[in-house]
């Protein structure tokens, strides 16, 4: 007998140039109903105008998609970042016509649809700003703030809409999932639990374990939860390396730093050893450049395995009851600490070396390799840290993490 699952729709909203994310809320969705399939009794589907709007004549094209939308979905999940859109009869866009539906839905029944809106950063946009189009954006974030009642995500890259739009998806879909029981152990009958009535044959008892599709393994908790230590031992391995090269660095630059201020004080002009001096600088920041490019691909694969392992770790258990676990709670909150500071560490090195003063051509290149490889790195680490943090916090709700989200 097959699983019955109840069907939500997502309806995917956004102008023409997030075509990445909203591939990303496709997959997500996707990944959501494999991984969750062993215990869910829900699954996700999506909504989308170009996948789900019949091509059609006589209306105008928002009225066409309106009408294949309107009333068909149970999350409208909505973004922008630097474009507004086309004007339509009733709206700036069709993108804020389809949000102010979706409201107007929610406020007239709100335990039937949620409402989901978030913003990318303009300057991570990849296509063209027109500033027109930008203003009209910010207008439409400062009206969510001051005319409705509700807050919007906000995301950097599509890394981190990823992580964002999975864990909310996976949170809204576990309420979806309580209220349905919740209804069922109300509206329960005795009718509902009455015998079956004599039927024709006898039931083969081997029928269900026959229908189980035995190519499909599915981990269980502690496999789930030792992936996740294994992909967070990755992210320490691979950061040490990265820690103490920069160490070194900084070690390095202070003593040259020393040795040329003592130079410049002994007063007699000491031009051929301040010139080795600034050359052994350059040829330590060189160093720098040249390892930084052999560590930092393992920390940077390291870090993309230990969120997506979270990542599936929440979309599979959720994550609301485990937070009794205090090693891993205590694990997390070192992890998002070594990582914040690692992060601020970068920034600091980066300032150092833009701040070193202008003496050879052959400094002047390396220390802008520097400074830009601190500031690749330093957006890695700060991105990383933003995911795991939106990660942990259904994990840890009352749990010591609360003093490093605090920060």
């Amino acid at each position: 007998m097959p699983n019955i699952k109840t069907e939500y729709t997502v309806f995917i909203s956004s102008p023409g140039d997030l075509t990445e994310e909203r591939q990303i809320v496709l997959d997500v969705v996707d990944e959501i109903n494999v991984l969750r399939a062993h215990r869910s009794s829900a699954i996700l589907k999506t909504l989308t105008w170009e996948n789900d709007v019949v091509p059609n004549y006589g209306q105008k094209p928002q009225e066409i998609i309106n009408s294949a939308t309107i009333g068909q979905y149970d999350i409208f999940l909505g973004f922008m970042c630097a474009r507004f859109g086309t004007a339509t009869d009733n709206a700036g866009s069709g993108t804020e016509e389809e949000f102010q539906i979706a409201y107007d839905a929610k406020i007239k029944s709100p335990e039937k649809l949620e409402v989901l809106f978030y913003f990318k950063d303009a300057r991570n946009s990849k296509s063209a700003i027109d500033g027109s189009q930008l203003a009209k954006v910010d207008r439409f974030k400062k009206s969510l703030q001051s005319d409705f009642n509700g807050i919007h995500g906000t995301f950097d890259s599509p890394d981190e809409f990823r992580t964002q739009i999975a864990r909310h998806l996976t949170k809204i879909l576990d309420e979806f999932e309580k209220n349905v029981d919740a209804t069922n152990d109300l509206t329960e009958t005795p009718s509902a639990i009455a015998p079956q009535l004599k039927q024709t044959r006898v039931i083969d008892p081997l029928e269900q374990l026959n229908s189980i599709n035995t190519d499909i393994v599915e981990d269980g908790l502690i496999e789930t939860a030792e992936n996740l230590e294994r992909a967070s031992n990755k992210v320490v391995v691979s950061l040490k390396p990265v820690t103490e090269l920069i160490m070194e660095l900084n070690e390095n630059t202070r003593n040259r730093t020393d040795e040329l201020n003592q130079l410049n004080q002994s007063g007699a002009p000491q031009k051929s050893k301040q010139t080795k001096v600034i050359n052994l600088l350059a040829a330590q920041m060189e160093k720098f450049v040249d390892e930084s490019k052999n560590i930092l691909p393992p920390l940077q694969l390291s870090l993309e395995e230990h969120i997506d392992s979270f990542r599936k770790f929440i979309i599979v258990f959720g994550g609301e009851n485990l937070g009794s676990d205090n090693r891993m709670v205590e694990a997390t909150v070192d992890m998002l600490d070594g990582i914040k500071t690692a992060a601020e560490a970068f920034d600091n090195l980066g300032q150092s070396a833009t701040s070193i003063p202008r003496m050879t051509s052959r400094l002047n290149l390396t220390k802008r390799n520097v400074a830009a490889i601190s500031e690749g790195i330093s957006k890695m680490l700060n991105s990383a840290h933003k995911q795991l943090e939106e990660l942990s916090r259904p994990l840890f709700i009352e749990q010591p993490i609360q003093r490093h989200l605090k920060q």
